[in-house]
């Protein structure tokens, strides 16, 4: 599937999806997968690794993904002290399905990378890192009035 076609999804629940070079594949909503299959335009399949390790884990060998042995390995391309690492010269971008009013899909850095604002997240949270999708998660403009909802339907 392209990235263009991802982006035309629309209504549909805890969806994601991770591509490269414009080919895409659903991947668990809830960052649960440690790898994903991509094919290239060829239809040859490679594996990457997706669970990403913090400089933190790293420096206190903390980090329980699996190993690399190639930045290649890597869905971000950077692979150190064995595992996969946030690469912000060439970020892991994700399509996830986002919540206002209706579902649409909506494509930006993943969970853990550095930002700036909620545009720059697949999950349009932003609190200086990209926050990982939640089971329910609402654009910020739409979040007075679901709480008014909640509030109206459970008082």
């Amino acid at each position: 599937m392209s990235k263009e076609d991802v982006l035309k999804i629309k209504n549909e629940n805890f969806l994601s999806f991770y591509c490269k070079n414009d080919i895409c594949v659903q991947t668990e909503s809830m960052y649960e997968d440690e790898t994903v299959d991509i094919p290239d335009k060829n239809g040859n399949v490679t594996t990457y690794i997706t669970h990403t390790c913090s400089d933190t884990e790293l420096v206190y060998n903390r980090c329980s993904s699996i190993e690399c042995k190639f930045d290649t390995d890597c869905l971000s391309n950077k692979c150190a002290n064995k595992h996969w690492v946030f690469n912000d010269d060439e970020p892991i971008i994700r399509y996830n399905d986002i919540y206002v009013s209706d579902r649409y899909m909506h494509c930006g850095k993943a969970g853990g990378y550095h930002c700036k604002s909620n545009d720059e997240c697949s999950s349009k949270i932003c609190n200086n890192t990209c926050s990982q999708q939640s089971k329910r998660h609402y654009d910020n403009s739409d979040r007075f009035g679901n709480g008014l909802i909640f509030g109206i339907f459970f008082f």
